[in-house]
């Protein structure tokens, strides 16, 4: 729903309801990940680490270089200079749409320390910035953050209508039950 949503604040060609086209080339980029105006922050890779020290690779300089997936592993947090990474980014005009969208997933991610470097973007966000934090347990989010948010909340589909849907689009009968 989130990659959704931006790609309704970038599309070209919205519908009568605003909803992005899906088919103008700002929602194609959009859907396939490349759009320059959508950007999203998540967890990285963790560093590998070197046999002979015990140091992880990289950790001289920060650059994206450094991070070298380990097996797919993922760093358990959001750290700081990512949340620095999207207010710098925040600050410029958007490219080709008409909004630069940050969707922040898993926002319930983010550390304390990133939380708070967040606070002050999200309370006055830079003119024709969007971020849109996703958060499967938006109670782990400081009291700050949350205050400083719509919230939208989803319920689980009911399972005969989640079945008849996943049928629907291809999915055998017996799967889509299961």
């Amino acid at each position: 729903v989130a990659r959704l949503f931006a790609s309704s604040l970038v599309c070209t060609q919205p519908g009568e309801d605003a909803a992005g086209c899906g088919s103008c080339p700002a929602c194609r980029k959009a859907a396939h990940g490349n759009h320059p105006d959508v950007l999203v922050v998540t967890r990285l890779p963790k560093k590998e680490k070197r046999a002979d020290t015990g140091v992880a690779d990289g950790d001289e300089d920060d650059g994206e270089d450094a991070f070298a997936s380990k097996g797919g592993e993922l760093r358990p947090f959001i750290v700081v200079p990512q949340i620095r990474e999207l207010k710098y980014h925040a600050a410029y005009a958007p490219r080709e749409g008409r909004r630069r969208v940050f969707l922040v997933e898993p926002a319930d991610r983010m550390n304390a320390e990133s939380q708070n470097a967040l606070l002050k973007t999200l309370e006055e966000p830079p003119g024709q910035a969007v971020i849109v934090l996703v958060a499967s347990r938006p109670h782990v989010l400081l009291p700050t953050v949350r205050s400083r948010c719509f919230q939208i909340g989803f319920g689980a589909m009911p399972p005969d209508e989640l079945a008849r849907e996943l049928s629907a689009r291809g999915i055998p009968s017996q799967e889509a039950h299961a």
